[in-house]
């Protein structure tokens, strides 16, 4: 079910709003991808957002995420945040419902639309929480927001919801844990209590909500790192996947033999040379700039960002911080700088129902 429901989610608002094709069709291109039957358009998300993170409830309820939207779109379409369709139940009503048509007023498109119902959020990002935190949003282990700090941003942080798994808490599933990934660097995974009632409406309860990258558990690992897939285990657990592209050793098409055989790793470097370098996300520039027409593309290099912020989340002891030009310099940070190896995995929330200690 989940499946069919993402596919009928409206990512974008280009191309028609249905798709009846058979492999048989199409005789200029073999293998060519096809789809059996009919694609109906069931949602559109905000201008500038991505529909990610579909997930459907036991009880039939379709969950999924506004990732970076706008900020030019209207209250509450402007922040990221994830939410649930209301009125309409997939399976119970058939999985039927009025195709929902292209947005093409400036009002349809600063919204999330869909075709029964209305999409009612559950958080939105600095929503407060739990231990008086916001939803979303990393600290250090002294209590600060991690983005009150200078250092190169991958996306804001709280602003890029992802995947959504819900662990039912009993037997109807109409109570559980959701567990929404946020793809940032330092990364987060959130876990946030919800609950439907008879009428089919959907509540969450902030208050116990917990941002688990603040937790002793999650900060002795290293804490995590752009989380972006995820999926439930086969014993119902939440597994948030890593998306870490700053790991290359190499770059683009050549090996690491290129390297030994030439001696050299110019030209060829990819994005893990430079990981502890201060101010990683700019080595481009500076490969650019010193190497000119010999310059070559750093392979991930872009995915660097953020290291800083979450060197500060580990407890670094941050620099250039104190003058109040809050600028990032090539000054290197000490002791507490994040270890390439303790990212790019898929981590386990092997009890999902676990009371964490937070700080």
């Amino acid at each position: 079910m989940a499946t069919s429901v993402a596919a009928s989610l409206g990512a974008s608002v280009a191309g028609r709003a249905t798709a009846d094709h058979n492999e048989d069709d199409d005789e200029n291109t073999p293998l060519a991808p096809a789809v059996k039957g009919k694609i109906e358009r069931f949602a559109t998300t905000a201008f500038g957002a991505e529909v990610t993170g579909p997930f459907v409830t036991p009880t039939g309820t379709l969950i999924f995420s506004l990732q970076h939207p706008s900020r030019e779109n209207p209250d509450p379409f402007n922040k990221g945040g994830v939410g649930y369709v209301k009125g309409h139940t997939f399976g119970e009503d058939g999985d039927s419902f009025d195709e929902l048509t292209i947005p093409t007023t400036n009002e349809e498109q600063g919204r999330v639309r869909v075709a029964n119902g209305d999409y009612e959020l559950l958080a939105s990002e600095d929503d407060n929480i739990g231990d008086n935190e916001d939803y979303g949003i990393p600290i250090t282990p002294e209590g600060l927001r991690v983005d009150e700090f200078a250092g190169t941003r991958y996306f804001d942080l709280g602003f890029t919801q992802d995947m959504n798994q819900f662990v039912a808490t009993n037997d109807a599933g109409t109570e559980g844990l959701l567990f929404t990934n946020i793809e940032t660097s330092p990364g987060n995974v959130v876990r946030m209590p919800i609950s439907q009632d008879e009428d089919g409406t959907w509540s969450s309860d902030l208050e116990n909500t917990i941002n688990l990258s603040n937790t002793e558990e999650l900060r002795s690992i290293g804490g995590t790192r752009i989380n972006c897939y995820g999926d439930l285990s086969p014993w119902n657990t939440a597994l948030s996947a890593e998306e870490e592209y700053a790991h290359p050793r190499v770059s683009n098409t050549a090996t690491v033999s290129d390297i030994v055989e030439d001696g050299t790793g110019v030209g060829h470097r990819g994005a893990a040379h430079f990981w502890n370098r201060p101010n990683p996300s700019e080595i481009q520039e500076a490969i650019d700039d010193y190497y000119g027409d010999a310059a070559w593309e750093v392979q991930g290099a872009f995915a660097l960002s953020g290291l800083e912020l979450h060197a500060y989340y580990l407890g670094a002891d941050p620099v250039d911080q104190d003058d109040g030009s809050l600028e990032n310099t090539l000054t290197p940070i000490g002791e507490g700088y994040p270890n390439p190896y303790r990212t790019g995995y898929i981590v386990d929330f092997r009890e999902p129902e676990a009371e964490p200690h937070n700080r």
